[in-house]
């Protein structure tokens, strides 16, 4: 473990993946946590374990993690992987970061497909309580509906401000200043790569998931668990599907 990405979710953690895999490094994002780790993760959310060594053995072979859950745990990363250095993305402020929040979970609730998706794919219903679990331990909140997480968002804003404050006044406290970079997506690539000790790349900074669009551009990636939801999809509609029109041309055409 390299570098270790302790800002929120919506402070920029899908434009640090990017930025983070065109200088090399293997990053870990909530995809490739919940698709290679989730068990481990479970075990962790559950409070069943604080093993340094289970840490080590999650991320032995990994070069940087971003978003939730590794960025709420980011002192117990640390402390696994010492010499690991810490990014702390940031929104100009909590106001600000949670209607960003807010506008993502829209986005989220409004896709139909993305939503039936939840409720008829084994994979996304795994996902459903991961992403629970995950909001019982960095928001004290949970859904009364699998992925109703507006109401929760928008009935609790305080609240989800305050944890969000929190979060970063204690890497700005408790993180050694010396392997910790402030950074905000504007600042682009120079500030990052001089921290990374990285040249800077001849491109683009990246820029991802801007208002919302992570759902269109993640249905457009080949990621395993992309990839997984899409066929498990396929099946559940063909399931649906095929005994449907059998008894359509059996009733009627037939007739």
């Amino acid at each position: 473990m390299k570098v270790i990405c302790a800002g929120f979710p919506k402070t920029g953690t899908k434009t640090m993946y990017a930025a983070l895999r065109e200088l090399g490094y293997s990053v870990y994002d909530f995809d490739e946590n919940f698709w290679f780790l989730r068990r481990e993760w479970m075990k962790i959310l559950s409070g069943q374990s604080e093993d340094s060594d289970l840490w080590r053995e999650m991320y032995s072979d990994v070069d940087a993690v971003t978003d939730l859950p590794a960025s709420f745990f980011w002192r117990e990363i640390h402390r696994a992987f010492p010499e690991a250095k810490i990014v702390l993305t940031l929104r100009e402020d909590s106001s600000t970061w949670l209607d960003s929040m807010n506008h993502q979970i829209q986005v989220l609730e409004d896709n139909f497909i993305f939503r039936l998706m939840c409720f008829v794919c084994p994979t996304a219903i795994w996902m459903r309580f991961m992403v629970n679990a995950i909001g019982k331990v960095v928001f004290n909140a949970a859904p009364i509906w699998p992925w109703q997480w507006n109401y929760v968002s928008r009935s609790n804003g305080v609240r989800m401000k305050e944890v969000y404050d929190k979060h970063n006044e204690n890497v700005l406290q408790f993180a050694p200043k010396d392997k910790l970079l402030v950074f905000r997506c504007q600042e682009g690539w120079s500030p990052l790569c001089k921290f990374l000790n990285k040249p800077i790349p001849d491109k683009p900074f990246p820029h991802k998931n801007i208002r919302g669009g992570v759902v269109a551009e993640k249905l457009l990636e080949n990621s395993p668990l992309i990839c997984r939801l899409q066929l498990e999809f396929k099946v559940a509609i063909a399931t649906v599907l095929i005994p449907v029109v059998y008894l359509f041309f059996r009733n009627f055409w037939l007739k």
